[in-house]
């Protein structure tokens, strides 16, 4: 990395963000070459999973025809919206947690039991609150968009890996052309593109969306995906420390998002 830039961008990052004297970490770890499927085979899986989710044709086209952002990979995902009315949940953002667990059960079946969910039982509205920013930007977009299903340019940890999770969702937070991805978004993009996560030195994947309740800690640490002893682990890490083999989650927004 050249010396010049680093200084530079440490001290504009301290003098921008509450947590700017946090440490940022060269990347060590990285996602596999080839992890994402053709948006098809995507849509073609997600029907599997949800054979009633309605996709407006207009929406798709237009949004298929287009070649993701450098350095992004395009994504099909369920709105939350579309999740909560599926599984009877009248507030989906206060209780996320009961669809992560569904996403959890479609994993670990899909995994043949090669999947820890380290939080089962603990997703509860006094374990999970999922921040007002990220809320406010998807329903925006859920609004907008028609049928029961998105199309985004999504990077799965590479611009935030090394960054502390806090600081990551600062800086995303107070950025217009990202969005937070939930760890429900991360779940099911697994599930839609499971090769990644298939080997211990696939980039660990943060979620900065919500913040997670420890017993012992507090309100100070975030939900996470990570690969472990040949199996796919969900759990929670200190927000405040930075690893050179973790980064945020997050979707790119068009500028009339």
């Amino acid at each position: 990395m050249n010396i010049f830039r680093k200084i530079t961008g440490d001290l504009l990052r301290y003098l921008k963000y509450e947590y700017g004297t946090d440490p940022v970490l060269d990347q060590e770890r990285f996602e596999p070459a080839t992890w994402v499927f053709p948006i098809e085979k995507q849509i073609g899986t997600l029907r599997k999973y949800f054979p009633n989710i309605e996709m407006d044709g207009n929406y798709f086209k237009s949004k298929i025809s287009t070649a993701p952002r450098k350095n992004f990979v395009k994504i099909v995902l369920p709105k939350i919206s579309f999740l909560g009315k599926k599984y009877k949940v009248d507030d989906p953002y206060a209780d996320i947690g009961i669809l992560m667990e569904k996403a959890c059960e479609l994993i670990d079946t899909q995994r043949e039991g090669k999947f820890t969910h380290y939080r089962k039982g603990q997703l509860g509205r006094d374990r999970i609150r999922c921040t007002r920013d990220a809320v406010v930007k998807r329903k925006r977009i859920e609004e907008k968009i028609p049928g029961d299903a998105l199309i985004l340019d999504v990077d799965l940890g590479n611009i935030f890996a090394g960054w502390t999770p806090r600081l990551a969702r600062e800086s995303i937070f107070k950025s217009h052309n990202y969005m937070a991805l939930f760890a429900l978004d991360i779940a099911l993009i697994i599930l839609i593109n499971p090769r990644r996560f298939q080997q211990n030195t696939d980039l660990s994947v943060d979620s900065v969306a919500e913040e997670y309740l420890s017993t012992d800690r507090g309100w100070v640490t975030n939900l996470f995906f990570y690969f472990r002893g040949g199996k796919l682990e969900f759990g929670y890490r200190w927000n405040r420390r930075a690893y050179f083999d973790c980064g945020a989650a997050i979707a790119l927004l068009n500028r009339n998002d």
